[in-house]
C-alpha cells in the first residue's frame, strides 16, 4: 500500500513472502556505491513485457530512480495487477490513494486523461511520485533509496517525523522486500550484461549539447540544464546502464578506483586528460577507428567519439578503472544475438545493444514507438532476418535511409536510420548484409531500427515476432 499518513500501519497489509536480501557487489566499492538495489533490466527479468518499455522510461524522471527499482516496487504493490483495489482503497498497479493520484497522477500514455487503472499512467506516476518524495526526504539521515521508498508507503510526513524510516514493521518489510527483489531483477555488469548497457547509454547521448553543469538527465530535451557535461555523461551512464553511482564530478571520478597502467584498457575505464575532465573509453568503434573515447568535451561542441591517441588523453592522461568493474574480463561493447532461429530466419546484427522497444513513448517520436532499436556502432553489417525481394531502398523522412524487404509470406521488415545501402535491389537470402547502420532521420545515436509489418499493414512487435520465429533478440 502506499502513503498512508497514520501513526501505526501494520496490519494494513497482506505481506507477501520474504525474499532474502541479494548483497550486490563486494570487496573495496573504490568510490562507486550502488543505486538502490540494481539498474537496467536483465534480459529474462520476469516482468509482464508490455510494461518493460514504458518502465525504462519512467525511470529516467531523476536520477536516483532505475528500471530494476521501479519494477520491483510495482511487483510488490500490486503483483502486476492493474485493477486492483486494497482493502482501504488504494488502486491500481501502484497502489495510489484517490487523494493523491489527483495531485501526483500523470497522463503517461497522452490519451488525454488520468486514470489510475490504466497500467501505463500508473507507471509514470509512480516514478513522477518516486522523485517529488526524494526531493521532500532529501537531507534526512539514511540511504535516499531508502527513505523514498519508506515514504511511498507510509508518507513522507512519517519519515520526516521518525528522521528515518519508521517504526513500523510492515514499511520497514515493504524497503527490505523492494530492494531484494529489485537485486534480482537487475543486470549484472560483472557479466558484461551491464558494461554493455552503460556504453550504449552513452552513445545515446552522441550528438547532444554540452553543458557545464548539466546533469545529463534530458540531453536532448530543450532544457540545457539536463544536458551533459563531461562528468555528468560518466555519472549518468554507469547509473543508467547498470544502477552503479560515480562521484558527480572529476576530482571523484578520478578516485573512484585504482590506476590502470602497464595493461590493456577495458570498455567503460575512465579517463582523464587532466583532473579536470574526463571521457570513457569504448574501444573499437565500426566505421571510426580503434582505441575510442566517448566525451563531452566543452561548450560549443557536442557529445562525441575521439580518438584517444590523438586527444591528449594518452600522453598527458590518467585512466581509472572503476573497482566495480575491475572483476570484468575484456567484454565485448554489445552482446551477442540469439543467432539463427527456426525455418531460416536470423537476426539483423551479429552483436548490438536493445534500446528503445516496441510501443514506448517519449519525445522522440510523434507516436509510441513502432520498432525495435538495435543500438551498434556506425557502419555494422545489417543483415536481412529472412530471406525476400528487396521493394525500396531509399530515404524515408524520420526513418532517414530505410530499406524494405518482402518476405515469402507477404510480410514487409523494414531497415531504418541506415549510414548506407549494400544491397538496393533484388532478391537476397537469409542473412546476407544488405546495408550498414547508421544515424541518419530522426535519431538520437547509430542504430537500426526495425519495424515489422505483416501483409504491408500495420507494424507489429518485432522482439516478439523474432522469439515466435525461434530467435532470442
Amino acid at each position: 500500500m502506499v502513503r498512508f499518513v497514520v501513526s501505526v500501519l501494520a496490519g494494513m497489509l497482506l505481506f507477501m513472502v520474504l525474499v532474502p536480501v541479494l548483497l550486490l557487489g563486494g570487496g573495496d566499492s573504490g568510490g562507486v556505491t550502488l543505486a538502490g538495489s540494481g539498474g537496467a533490466l536483465r534480459e529474462d527479468a520476469k516482468i509482464p513485457a508490455e510494461y518493460r518499455p514504458h518502465i525504462e522510461q519512467a525511470a529516467t524522471k531523476c536520477p536516483e530512480l532505475n528500471p530494476a527499482l521501479l519494477a520491483a516496487q510495482l511487483k510488490q504493490e500490486s503483483t502486476w495487477d492493474p485493477r486492483a483495489v486494497s482493502n482501504v482503497g488504494a488502486q491500481g498497479l501502484a497502489q495510489f490513494m484517490p487523494d493523491t493520484w489527483t495531485t501526483y497522477g500523470v497522463d503517461g500514455n497522452n490519451d488525454g486523461r488520468k486514470d489510475p487503472f490504466d497500467p501505463i499512467d500508473a507507471i509514470y506516476s509512480m516514478a513522477n511520485y518516486d522523485c517529488v518524495v526524494l526531493k521532500e526526504v532529501a537531507g534526512i539521515p539514511g540511504d535516499p533509496i531508502d527513505l523514498m521508498l519508506a515514504a511511498y508507503n507510509a508518507g513522507p510526513n512519517a519519515v520526516q517525523r521518525h528522521q528515518g524510516i519508521p517504526p513500523y514493521a510492515q514499511t520497514q518489510e515493504y524497503v527490505r522486500i523492494i530492494k531484494a527483489t529489485a537485486a534480482e531483477l537487475a543486470a549484472s555488469a560483472e557479466t558484461g550484461e551491464g558494461m554493455t548497457a552503460i556504453i550504449a547509454w552513452a552513445q545515446q547521448q552522441l550528438g547532444t549539447s554540452y553543458s557545464y553543469g548539466g546533469d545529463c538527465t534530458d540531453a536532448h530535451g530543450p532544457n540545457m540544464a539536463r544536458h551533459c557535461d563531461c562528468s555528468s555523461l560518466m555519472q549518468m551512464a554507469y547509473l543508467r546502464g547498470a544502477g552503479l553511482k560515480l562521484p558527480r564530478d572529476t576530482y571523484g571520478q578520478i578516485d573512484a578506483g585504482p590506476k590502470v597502467t602497464g595493461q590493456p584498457l577495458l570498455p567503460g575505464d575512465l579517463v582523464f586528460p587532466n583532473e579536470g575532465h574526463v571521457g570513457m573509453y569504448v574501444g573499437t568503434i565500426p566505421g571510426f577507428g580503434d582505441d575510442t573515447i566517448i566525451e563531452a568535451p566543452k561548450t560549443g561542441l557536442n557529445v562525441r567519439y575521439a580518438h584517444f591517441r590523438d586527444s591528449g588523453y594518452w600522453s598527458k592522461g590518467v585512466v581509472v578503472r572503476p573497482s566495480v568493474l575491475a572483476r570484468l574480463a575484456a567484454a565485448p561493447l554489445a552482446k551477442t544475438g540469439g543467432g539463427e532461429g527456426q525455418g531460416g530466419w536470423t537476426l539483423p546484427l551479429a552483436s548490438y545493444t536493445l534500446t528503445a522497444r516496441f510501443g514506448q513513448s517519449g519525445d522522440r517520436w510523434a507516436h509510441n514507438h513502432t520498432g525495435l532499436d538495435f543500438a551498434a556502432g556506425e557502419g555494422t553489417d545489417v543483415r536481412a532476418v529472412g530471406g525476400g525481394e528487396i521493394v525500396e531502398a531509399a530515404w524515408a523522412g524520420a526513418y532517414g535511409n530505410r530499406i524494405v524487404l518482402r518476405h515469402g509470406d507477404g510480410t514487409l521488415t523494414w531497415y531504418c536510420h541506415l549510414s548506407s545501402f549494400v544491397r538496393p535491389q533484388g532478391s537476397v537470402a537469409t542473412g546476407e548484409v544488405i546495408a550498414k547502420v547508421g544515424s541518419t532521420g530522426n535519431v538520437t545515436g547509430p542504430h537500426l531500427h526495425l519495424e515489422v509489418r505483416p501483409g504491408g499493414g500495420a507494424p507489429i512487435d518485432p522482439y516478439a515476432w523474432l522469439q515466435g520465429k525461434g530467435l532470442k533478440p
